[in-house]
């Protein structure tokens, strides 16, 4: 962007993509941010104040100079709905989310953004009383751990099209494919947004990202090739 955009130049873009959809349904709406995680859940205040509807903020942070939009969310019309909470330690924020987040009240629905570290204890305090599809998250990035995994050797094979192609250990699925001039679209390329996502035929896979939930990824018959591989010698994709 910085060497080759010019001014008056025409840019090509896709469709918007939302993978942190609000739940329009609900009839409480329970936004829990992290830091700079505010910044989606922003919005999301906003629209829900606009509409109507139940809602409230959790906000968590260092301080209140290293609290994002804190004049705007200290405005009295969010009285009693956004509360701030400040340099927290861990079983701290633990204790008031699990005292918080224990009884799930009117089929709400949790919103959560943040580092994550913070979105995973959200998530698993939330986990003993929230069922899965009433929990949303939105990540920054793939998790680390997953990507570091073991990498093995595997093959490729293009159901339509044809051709069998080895996938080195060093190379993702798209990356050794548009070696041999098969491209599969991407935007993330660290499995969070879910442009790859492919059809799988035959195959184990090995999931790395966090755009797929468990029960998707229980079904393997899909993957996100930017970042997953294959525990099994070949994997047959739908291409």
């Amino acid at each position: 962007m910085h060497d080759n955009i010019r001014e008056g130049q025409t840019l090509a873009i896709s469709a918007p993509r939302n993978n942190f959809v609000l739940n329009e349904d609900a009839r409480h709406t329970i936004l829990v941010a992290g830091g700079i995680g505010i910044t989606p859940l922003l919005s999301m205040l906003q629209h829900l104040e606009n509409s109507g509807r139940s809602f409230e903020l959790q906000y968590f942070s260092r301080s209140v100079a290293h609290t994002a939009f804190h004049a705007f969310l200290s405005q009295g019309r969010y009285a009693g709905q956004v509360g701030f909470h400040y340099a927290l330690e861990p079983e701290a924020v633990r204790a008031y989310l699990r005292k918080h987040l224990w009884h799930r009240q009117n089929d709400a629905h949790l919103y959560i953004c943040g580092p994550r570290p913070f979105m995973d204890m959200v998530e698993q305090t939330a986990a003993a009383t929230w069922p899965p599809e009433s929990v949303h998250l939105e990540y920054f990035s793939a998790d680390p751990s997953s990507l570091a995994g073991p990498r093995e050797a595997f093959v490729v094979r293009l159901a339509r099209t044809g051709g069998e192609y080895e996938i080195p250990a060093e190379l993702s699925i798209v990356k050794a494919l548009a070696k041999h001039g098969i491209t599969i679209e991407t935007s993330c390329e660290q499995g969070v947004c879910g442009t790859c996502l492919t059809g799988v035929l035959e195959g184990e896979i090995d999931h790395r990202d966090v755009f797929l939930t468990d029960e998707e990824r229980a079904c393997g018959d899909r993957i996100t090739p930017c970042v997953s591989r294959c525990k099994s010698a070949v994997l047959v994709l739908d291409l």
